[in-house]
């Protein structure tokens, strides 16, 4: 073992161990170290597992850079990705990886280290914060390897909080309308019957502008992002997905409403006089630009109680709502749906979705059965 590797006493119990990894541009030899504490026998063992993973391409190697001073470099090469997913990436490296690890040595980050960081962030976040922060962290890391600076990516070997889907809440179309009529005169009813009958997202819905409105169709061309500091920005870009960048068609009634709504508007903004932020925004706040979705979600608890109806249905519910409406039908196929919703592909709606389908499928199935009893008459009937 002397000649490939080396335990020099620092002492007792306390070792530095090196491994030779090759030669420097000089042609001095350069190795990879560690110090240890623990018996002989122990450091002895260390220094082998040291020597193995040195013949395996997985011994850690030594860096200068500390992960925070990596992750802000790297995150400047990430050009092209859409807006909205940049602002998620800093806000997740700020919030999430730089408090617990940033202070760290790239070669430091061990699965053990991360592991022990996602433990402790299990009692403070959800399992889905969790997850987002792996995989931005992942990313980062997963460059450092193609670059030469990691040998391995830690971040695959821990063990990340098993997924807890939330089980979505739906208002049914019974529900809705008992919503739509409590809330009728109000100042947000325009905005809760263009959620209710489209399915936007709210950050889609609040982004809007009279400008996207060409007849009985918006033009989706925008959202609400959160920023770094939990504030909002609007994002002139794709949603969310390439199908988010889509065109949706309104009913009469919410023609209707946003037709009302936008007189109202008018006498709003001559009442602001100069203090008005004129922005074209359909759901402006008091003095014009948009308005704060906390806000919104907010009154729409204050107008679930109000109609005297589940307040555990969040604003982004109706999204769901919707959707579930139009699958319980049996008149629409999901590829529609889907397609409304600005889904990447229908097997994005039909995951979300399937615990509404079977309902469909048995309406449908109760169709089909119909046509044939309806077929078979009319053969019967012509002898």
């Amino acid at each position: 073992m002397r000649h490939r590797g080396q335990r020099i006493a620092r002492g007792e119990n306390r070792w530095l161990l090196r491994v030779p990894v090759g030669l420097d541009a000089n042609g001095k030899r350069k190795y990879e170290s560690t110090m240890f504490e623990g018996t002989t026998t122990e450091a002895n063992q260390e220094l082998r597992k040291m020597l193995r993973d040195h013949d395996t391409g997985s011994l850690v190697r030594k860096s200068n850079y500390t992960l925070a001073e990596y992750v802000e470099q790297w995150f400047k090469t990430k050009v092209n990705i859409a807006e909205s997913t940049r602002i998620g990436y800093r806000r997740h490296l700020d919030l999430y990886i730089i408090p617990h690890l940033g202070h760290l040595k790239l070669h430091e980050i061990t699965p053990l280290v991360l592991q022990s960081a996602i433990n402790t962030l299990r009692t403070q976040v959800a399992p889905r914060t969790i997850e987002y922060a792996h995989t931005v962290l992942h990313q980062a890391l997963q460059k450092a390897v193609k670059l030469g600076i990691l040998v391995r990516n830690p971040t695959e070997e821990v063990e990340l909080p098993p997924k807890v889907k939330r089980a979505f809440t739906i208002l049914s179309p019974d529900q809705m309308v008992t919503l739509c009529e409590s809330e009728k005169g109000k100042r947000l009813y325009p905005l809760w019957l263009l959620l209710l009958h489209t399915g936007l997202r709210p950050g889609e819905a609040l982004a809007l502008k009279w400008a996207d409105l060409d007849g009985d169709t918006l033009r989706l061309q925008r959202t609400l992002a959160r920023k770094e500091k939990g504030e909002y920005q609007v994002i002139e870009q794709k949603a969310k997905t390439d199908g988010s960048l889509r065109s949706v068609t309104l009913s009469k009634s919410v023609l209707e409403a946003l037709k009302a709504h936008r007189t109202s508007q008018a006498a709003q903004i001559l009442a602001g006089g100069v203090r008005y932020k004129r922005e074209d925004f359909i759901f402006s706040a008091r003095f014009g630009g948009f308005i704060d979705p906390n806000n919104v979600r907010n009154r729409w608890k204050t107008a679930l109680k109000r109609a005297k109806l589940p307040t555990d249905v969040r604003l982004y519910d109706t999204r769901h709502s919707h959707a579930t409406a139009l699958l319980n039908t049996g008149k629409v196929n999901l590829a529609w749906v889907s397609a409304r919703l600005g889904h990447s592909s229908v097997t994005v709606t039909e995951s979300v979705y399937a615990r509404v389908l079977p309902e469909a499928h048995r309406e449908m199935a109760d169709v089909m059965e119909q046509l044939q009893n309806e077929a078979q008459a009319k053969r019967a009937a012509q002898g």
